[in-house]
């Protein structure tokens, strides 16, 4: 037997959908850690807090392509490495 399914329409929320497009721009950045590791890029040194104790965690990552570096700042090492990763795959061509 043949089964057909019907998509039923997202109620209420417009952007309950943002679209492939989207997926991609994150799945991309989220890989970008991945991507410069594959490159021989690496990680300078530990993602290490900044912040002082009462303060909101502030994380700076440092990575190293070749003779290239870059460092980004984020409340995550997750997203601090993401960061530095992402900008410079960008400075070497190879994100967009």
């Amino acid at each position: 037997p043949l089964f057909f399914f019907q998509a039923q329409p997202a109620i209420g929320d417009p952007l309950w959908s943002r679209g492939l497009g989207d997926v991609y721009k994150r799945q991309k950045m989220e890989n970008a850690y991945g991507h410069l590791l594959t490159l021989g890029g690496v990680l300078v040194g530990e993602c290490i807090n900044t912040a002082s104790t009462n303060e909101t965690a502030r994380y700076v990552a440092t990575v190293r392509l070749g003779n290239d570096e870059a460092r980004a700042e984020a409340t995550s090492k997750k997203q601090a490495i993401r960061l530095a990763s992402q900008q410079i795959l960008e400075a070497n061509g190879e994100y967009d």
